[in-house]
């Protein structure tokens, strides 16, 4: 045991290999070990738990693969049924909830209950399950396959690094093809049928999906794109960026600046003929799905749901740093912001959302993510950085869900820094309800209000071209003047009124500087921050009301 040890830390450590998280995995679990391994150095190594931490899981994924499989659909199905009575008999969990979303809520639950990152059979099944595409014709969309052919690879990526201050801190390469100057991106643009002919003013959406940055494609989220599509009146570009274990941090962040720098042509701003992005292959494009490109910055609104939210902050990050024209805004739905799970959300609402896989799993898939940067380094975790600088944000979340206190941190620590953002919290909603059909009045209403704040921050206004600056006044939802002000702006308990919004009373937690951060000034020792509840009776009515509640304290 002591050899396959070594062995498996000898091959971690080699900043040459690629680890594969499959066979990771069976190593640990060969090994036996009862805790995870890190090396008293300055680029951990993170090596995965032993096994998955609860005795059940232990047993069903020690199991062959056909008998945990078959195990897995009988617990399942016995928890489906199990919550179906608990609702008939006592109620929903939250007045909102049909018997269809009780169903399929204690379905993904049980599913990701069973199946922890670190578990033997875990892996497999979900990336062989995960990257199933919807068909276009199913959402009712105009679908075109593009890709981004980019110039001087190794140099990008060496702007990149030196940008966000990690150009030595990384453990592995993000993949063999890195060395290789050509490479290409794929990506698709999404355009509803619905919608007329495309305008030269109309919004552009640039979407990275979620997945907790190891799984899923665009393909999997083009029923939630072709709803933001036909609301927004805008095409969707969504590029197929490079996923971890193969290609951790910060892979997915490169490539998804390259397709912005292809969207805007922006290529003179990344070094001129050393740079040279050919784009999106012109001869691909169909004038029905697709803009006339370049572009406008001003006329590209962000958007991320889960890992796609954090990868999204993580973008606006290295366009700001590398000084890159930032786009008009972003909208991020149930963000994941702190990988090192430290809001108290991820305990005090795991009862009511499905994202539930064990924690230490969890940390040590982000710290694969992460390719030897602290999982609260700004780069990977934004939350714990430098936010001045930013576009308008809108945050949806669901005050049921884990990643609730990630959203609400980020807004006070956001609008701290200057930033403008507006965190809407949706009553008895879980991770990433807009993409539920179980509650079709909430996130209808969600997708909604994301559709019009796009079409707001994009409205043709005499701007310059470095877009909204952090202290101009946004037109419209959600961002008028008519909203509560900062939290910095009253000191005064009698300036706002503070309603019950079933948030924890809690503290804010002192911020955590790195050597690659820019010197911030401490914030103060209580932090508010104002949020919107938005609640849906029964008879379909929207309630909404804007409520100040402390940041919550790190669990």
């Amino acid at each position: 045991m002591d050899n396959n040890k070594k062995q498996t830390q000898a091959a971690m450590s080699d900043p040459k290999k690629t680890y594969d998280l499959i066979e990771l995995a069976r190593q640990c679990e060969t090994m036996g070990r009862s805790s995870a391994v890190i090396p008293s150095s300055d680029l951990p190594v993170e090596v995965p738990p032993a096994r998955p931490t609860s005795f059940g899981q232990k047993l069903i994924h020690a199991l062959p693969y056909p008998i945990h499989t078959a195990s897995m659909a009988v617990s399942t199905s016995l928890n489906v049924g199990t919550a179906v009575l608990s609702h008939l008999i006592d109620g929903p969990l939250h007045h909102n909830w049909s018997l269809s979303t009780t169903a399929t809520m204690a379905f993904f639950k049980s599913l990701v209950n069973h199946l922890p990152p670190q578990g033997a059979h875990s892996y497999p099944i979900m990336s062989r399950n995960m990257r199933i595409e919807v068909w276009p014709s199913i959402c009712g969309v105009k679908h075109q396959n593009v890709a981004v052919d980019v110039d001087g690879s190794p140099e990008l990526s060496l702007r990149l690094q030196r940008a966000l201050g990690i150009e030595h801190k990384l453990k592995h390469k993000t993949s063999d093809d890195v060395h290789t100057r050509w490479r290409t991106i794929q990506g698709e643009w999404v355009r509803h049928k619905s919608l007329g002919a495309i305008t030269e003013t109309e919004p552009v959406v640039f979407y990275l999906h979620g997945g907790a940055h190891h799984l899923l494609s665009p393909g999997t989220h083009r029923t939630l794109t072709a709803e933001i599509s036909k609301h927004s009146g805008a095409s969707v570009f969504a590029p197929d960026f490079r996923l971890a274990p193969k290609n951790p941090f910060p892979a997915a962040v490169e490539d998804v600046v390259a397709c912005y720098v292809a969207l805007i042509g922006a290529k003179s701003t990344l070094g001129g003929e050393a740079l040279d992005f050919r784009g999106v292959n012109v001869t691909a494009h169909d004038p029905n799905i697709v803009p006339i490109l370049p572009v406008s910055q001003r006329r590209v609104v962000v958007m991320g749901d889960s890992s796609g939210g954090g990868l999204a902050v993580q973008f606006l990050n290295a366009v700001k740093r590398m000084g890159l024209p930032m786009p008009a805004g972003a909208a991020l739905l149930s963000p994941f912001l702190d990988i090192d799970l430290a809001s108290a959300s991820w305990h005090t609402n795991w009862n009511t959302d499905y994202l539930t896989a064990d924690p230490f799993g969890v940390r040590w898939m982000m710290g694969m993510y992460a390719n030897g940067l602290r999982r609260t380094h700004p780069a990977v975790s934004p939350i714990y950085g430098n936010l001045s600088g930013f576009p308008p944000i809108l945050i949806q979340a669901g005050d049921s869900e884990v990643l609730r206190d990630d959203a609400i941190r980020f807004q006070a620590r956001a609008t701290q820094h200057g930033s403008q953002v507006r965190v809407e919290l949706f009553r008895g909603m879980f991770h990433v309800f807009q993409a539920f059909l179980v509650v079709p009045n909430e996130a209808r209403e969600a997708i909604r209000r994301i559709c019009n704040f796009t079409k707001e921050i994009t409205r043709p206004l005499d701007r310059n071209d470095s877009g909204f600056q952090a202290t101009d006044p946004v037109p419209g939802e959600p961002f008028n003047s008519s909203k509560p002000p900062a939290p910095e702006a009253s000191t005064s308990k009698a300036a706002a009124t503070v309603v019950n919004a079933g948030l924890d009373t809690i503290y804010a937690e002192p911020l955590q500087q790195d050597a690659s951060s820019e010197n911030i000034e401490s914030p103060p020792k209580k932090l508010h921050t104002y949020l919107t509840l938005v609640n849906l009776t029964k008879d379909g009515r929207v309630e909404e009301e804007i409520v100040r509640s402390r940041v919550p304290r790190l669990h």
